[in-house]
């Protein structure tokens, strides 16, 4: 009975050194498929890809959700920083970072609060204040609806926010 077991424990170191390095292989392409999937990488690659659409233009960044702050990063890195004139960047509060070279705004999320309101106010006049010389790369990811507010006709931020909770309830 010894023998047979003998016989079969180098099987079982192998299997088990075959395993050990299946899960490493899982954990890397897993990792791989993470940063792949990275708001900064996505962005980067993206804007890489279209850069002679920015080149010699005055370019205006502006993103929005919970991923802006990467994202703005991204298109910091990608384009040459003297052409970008302004950048905004929108968030929840968990993601609130200073991010140099960009107006970055605080915004509730899932419930829309005043200090949103404040930046899609921001955007909007920062929008409305570019010409047909200029590009606007505008970067939207999730939580974008709940932290831009903007509340038209009759309705009011109130409103929004009763509107959300009950949604939310």
């Amino acid at each position: 009975c010894s023998l047979k077991l003998q016989a079969e424990a180098p099987d079982a170191v192998e299997g088990s050194f075959l395993i050990k390095e299946q899960r490493e292989l899982a954990v890397q392409l897993f990792m791989a498929g993470i940063h792949a999937a990275e708001p900064y990488t996505i962005t980067k690659r993206a804007v890489l890809k279209h850069v002679e659409q920015f080149e010699n233009k005055p370019v205006t960044v502006i993103a929005t959700g919970k991923a802006s702050l990467p994202m703005v990063s991204g298109a910091f890195d990608a384009l040459d920083r003297s052409s970008i004139v302004r950048a905004i960047g929108v968030t929840n509060r968990e993601n609130l970072t200073e991010l140099p070279g960009a107006d970055v705004f605080p915004a509730g999320h899932p419930v829309p609060d005043q200090e949103g309101l404040r930046a899609a106010e921001a955007i909007i006049e920062c929008a409305s204040s570019l010409t047909d010389s200029d590009v606007l790369l505008f970067l939207i990811s999730g939580g974008t609806s709940a932290m831009l507010p903007a509340p038209a006709g009759e309705l009011t931020l109130k409103d929004e926010i009763a509107a959300t909770e009950a949604l939310l309830a």
